[in-house]
């Protein structure tokens, strides 16, 4: 969870994270917080919308390290769609942090050049004339 919204905020709201839907919940028998798996799994085409309408809430990694020579180019297409679904999202546009829109904007641009320059290889089918 990003540290832009107060525990307040986040208690109660789902948040995506590993594929799934968590919730903050204050639990009375332990007298403490703890993060329950609301739904198992997500399809991220769902979680997407979601995220952009502000009906779950996912943030960026504080810090990015550029996709490595292992990363495959579905994880970097994935890690690209939801930055860029965090961007569109209440929780950005309304965000006073403009450092917050910086990072994300950095991280796209990363995330893209990676993929434009590992995307495709000489000789896929994508790269056939017409």
């Amino acid at each position: 969870m990003s540290l832009t919204l107060s525990l307040d905020d986040r208690i109660g709201r789902p948040f995506y994270k590993d594929g799934a839907a968590w919730c903050l919940t204050y639990e009375p028998r332990i007298r403490g917080f703890a993060v329950r798996r609301t739904e198992p799994s997500i399809p991220l085409e769902r979680a997407l919308e979601m995220i952009r309408a502000g009906e779950l809430l996912w943030t960026p990694p504080a810090t990015m390290t550029p996709p490595g020579a292992d990363a495959t180019v579905d994880s970097v297409r994935e890690q690209v769609e939801l930055l860029d679904a965090f961007r569109r999202s209440p929780m950005c546009m309304d965000s006073l942090d403009w450092g917050l829109r910086v990072r994300v904007d950095a991280q796209l641009a990363v995330a893209r050049t990676w993929l434009a320059r590992r995307g495709l290889k000489p000789g896929s089918p994508s790269d056939s004339p017409d």
